[in-house]
């Protein structure tokens, strides 16, 4: 299944202008959020798992709620199953203020989806959520 086709099903549920779609990059807002000039916050599971460790930690200390995911045909299919729940290995969070946005990979990304990535989550961050910084919170390759 395409991107593409996914984006159509979901967007019967969802309003079509939060969904993105760039290349084979897609974001899906599941709760509406009004961005207030937020920091972006970036993590990914490099060997150390700082990021993903201070992911958890500032969702749960700053009372962040699970707002959407995104998904690429270069990002691998799977999902990750934590608390007895399958979840997505994408997934974005915000602060009800809209002054925070996290961005947390639970999986590890494959060498060449690093542009993809990038591309497509600095694409949504310039046209919807207008932040100023983005913060990475792990180091990649």
């Amino acid at each position: 299944m395409s991107v593409l086709s996914i984006c159509e099903n979901i967007m019967k549920e969802f309003k079509e202008d939060i969904c993105i779609h760039k290349d084979d990059f897609l974001i899906v807002q599941t709760k509406e959020v009004v961005f207030n000039n937020p920091v972006v916050f970036v993590t990914f599971p490099t060997p150390g798992i700082v990021g993903p460790i201070i992911a958890r930690q500032m969702i749960k200390d700053l009372d962040l709620e699970e707002i959407g995911f995104f998904k690429s045909d270069s990002l691998s299919p799977v999902t990750i199953f934590m608390e007895n729940i399958l979840r997505h290995p994408y997934l974005l969070y915000a602060n009800k203020e809209g002054t925070i946005l996290l961005i947390n990979i639970d999986y590890p990304v494959p060498q060449e989806a690093y542009l993809v990535l990038a591309e497509g989550l600095i694409n949504w961050i310039e046209k919807y959520v207008k932040a100023d910084k983005i913060v990475c919170l792990d180091g990649i390759p």
